[in-house]
């Protein structure tokens, strides 16, 4: 997202999946901090372990819809990337980011997807991008895994949305700037050419799409996607 702001020529698409806010993390509270705290020792003590019990952690919070072998797959796979010096680091300096005022240049048109149930990043985090990034489209996943898995449902409407995305030329998600129609719309991801005023004040963003309700979560494995102009 930073790169895309600082060089709007080199970006004609930005692709999103799971991605945060860019804003520092806070620790409010010593409950919060005390969290913080015990991740990172589960890091220190046992990433590097043989044993997965405290990479298994990590692995549920990533992908809690696997099944064993999927799971001992990723345990093994978080071991093998990178030393716990490392992740520790990284973790660190990721916390400090901040890139929210960068995010507010970028101009590319951007696709942003999220699973609705994702435990590591909330998906109240996603309406916040959406928010930042002028021409950006929203569409939410029916899956709790922050990683899609090759056997369920969301990944086609995954695959899907990136592929149309990638095929679209010019503005590929309504009308341009300053066309005086309503800022916020709701499409279905199957039809986002084709788009409806949401019902009531139009210029209100909801605080959540309404596929993120539990009374909208029955079948669709891509429901609402949330389109914005400046």
């Amino acid at each position: 997202m930073a790169y895309a702001a600082r060089h709007p020529r080199r970006v004609t698409r930005l692709i999103l999946h799971g991605t945060v806010a860019g804003r520092p993390a806070t620790f409010e509270t010593e409950t919060d901090w005390d969290e913080e705290q015990t991740w990172r020792s589960m890091i220190r003590v046992g990433w590097a372990k043989e044993h997965p019990v405290f990479r298994r952690t990590f692995t549920q919070g990533f992908i809690p819809g696997a099944n064993e072998e999927q799971m001992r797959w990723f345990d093994e796979l978080q071991r093998m990337a990178s030393s716990p010096e490392n992740i520790i680091t990284s973790r660190i300096a990721k916390q400090a980011v901040d890139i929210r005022a960068e995010m507010q240049r970028i101009t590319a048109p951007t696709l942003i997807l999220r699973a609705i149930g994702d435990a590591v990043v909330d998906f109240g985090n996603a309406l916040e991008v959406i928010e930042m990034i002028t021409h950006a489209r929203l569409v939410a996943l029916d899956s709790a895994n922050h990683i899609l898995l090759a056997d369920e449902p969301a990944l086609p409407a995954f695959l899907d949305e990136v592929g149309r995305s990638w095929n679209r030329t010019g503005m590929p998600w309504g009308p341009p700037p300053g066309s005086g129609s309503s800022p916020l719309r709701l499409c279905r991801p199957e039809s986002s050419t084709s788009c409806a005023p949401p019902p009531g004040d139009s210029t209100t963003r909801p605080s959540r799409p309404a596929s993120a309700s539990a009374s909208g979560r029955s079948n669709a494995t891509s429901r609402t996607a949330t389109e914005s102009w400046a």
